[in-house]
């Protein structure tokens, strides 16, 4: 989502859960400088990866993943460990264990040259 830095999904993404296989995941995080669908043209601000199970069993429902492949355009910023949180909540009053995930993000570097934020 162009310049917010509380974005909400353009779309539902779901995925089905086995309990018994070995599901990864990878986010990638991009600024969006443009309407352009390709991520090439958008700023890369890093990525995590894990298992899906992980996030489910974690205590709280809370799992914090550092972002890697960072390339920090601020050299006093190189320091500066990005996160990714991701919250799992079971969603109530269902037949079906379906869960609902929430992601945030911080300490993103700033790619803008203006304002010094990301969007």
């Amino acid at each position: 989502m162009k310049d917010t830095l509380n974005p909400d999904w353009e779309k539902e993404i779901l995925i089905d859960y086995y309990f018994e296989e070995t599901q990864k995941f990878r986010i990638e995080i991009y600024d969006k400088d443009d309407s352009s669908s390709k991520l090439k043209h958008h700023d890369f601000l890093g990525k995590c990866e894990g298992i899906i199970a992980e996030l489910v069993s974690a205590m709280h429902g809370k799992k914090v993943l550092t972002l890697t492949d960072i390339k920090r355009k601020d050299i006093y910023a190189k320091g500066k460990k990005s996160t990714c949180t991701i919250t799992a909540e079971k969603q109530a009053g269902s037949s079906n264990e379906i869960y609902h995930f929430q992601f945030c993000a911080k300490k993103l570097d700033d790619k803008e040259s203006i304002s010094n934020k990301s969007d």
